[in-house]
């Protein structure tokens, strides 16, 4: 297997919301890698949006939303998919922003 980078840190235009959000699935998601941060970038987009008004999020967005998270390995058949690295050593993402 190639090696790659981490996922890093949120993208610095990304609002307070997105970027909190950014953290949160980075740490339900510990496998994901730099390849993976445009797709983050526009899950958490897609979910600050959902949040800030879910009566007008049209439903193809939802299934945008469905498609990245099983790519991500966010569903029970996906998850099987990916290998999680060990939780040993690991800080939290979310403290320098909920902290």
């Amino acid at each position: 297997n190639p090696k790659v980078g981490k996922v890093g840190q949120p993208y610095e235009r990304m609002t307070p919301e997105q970027s909190a959000l950014w953290c949160e699935y980075v740490s339900e998601f510990p496998w994901l890698a730099a390849s993976d941060r445009m797709q983050l970038r526009i899950l958490c987009e897609l979910i600050a949006e959902q949040e800030t008004n879910p009566d007008e999020f049209p439903f193809c967005k939802l299934n945008l939303i469905r498609q990245i998270l099983n790519s991500f390995g966010g569903s029970p058949t996906n998850r099987s998919r990916v290998a999680a690295p060990s939780d040993e050593g690991t800080a939290d993402p979310a403290a320098e922003f909920l902290g």
